[in-house]
């Protein structure tokens, strides 16, 4: 009885991380998610709930651009899309690798990504400042 004792607190306490662990932190979104499963275990929940879950994790500006896919997405290929917006918002967080041409030359289709880039970062501070005025009418 001892040993069902502890895999039921084994499993209690994994279910309670589930729930209140913290945001993404330095993990991409699919790795989140796959923690989140592995946390899960053989316990089932919802798709809905299980959904809600793993995007309250995510930071705000990702959440408004996936609102209009959530409903219709998993919630792998939300993470997957997920994974895609953190690239992008986070251009520098991979290392480039190291060139033997002129550092400074740069070329026209790198200047196009960075003002994508910098345009992207504009439009989800804008998508942010709209959903928390949104979310003072409400």
């Amino acid at each position: 009885t001892e040993l069902i004792k502890r895999i039921s607190d084994s499993e209690q306490r994994r279910l309670y991380q589930l729930l209140i662990s913290k945001e993404l932190g330095d993990k991409t979104p699919s790795q989140l998610l796959r923690r989140m499963k592995q946390l899960l275990g053989d316990h089932t929940l919802p798709d809905v709930i299980f959904k809600q879950i793993f995007l309250k994790r995510l930071p705000a500006t990702t959440q408004v651009i996936l609102a209009s896919t959530k409903e219709s997405a998993t919630v792998d290929k939300l993470a997957e899309i997920a994974d895609r917006i953190t690239e992008a918002a986070n251009p520098f967080s991979t290392m480039a690798p190291i060139s033997s041409t002129n550092p400074f030359a740069a070329s026209s289709d790198s200047l196009e990504l960075l003002e994508l880039r910098a345009l992207l970062a504009q439009q989800a501070a804008q998508i942010q400042t709209l959903s928390a005025q949104l979310q003072g009418l409400l």
